[in-house]
């Protein structure tokens, strides 16, 4: 894999990590 199509990824990785910890403050 290479480092030049991860930016995308990375963002997706982040907002998943945001979105899980809204989850657990949620619940």
């Amino acid at each position: 894999m290479g480092k030049t199509d991860s930016p995308l990824k990375g963002m997706l990785y982040t907002l998943c990590n945001i979105y899980n910890k809204i989850d657990k403050i949620d619940n």
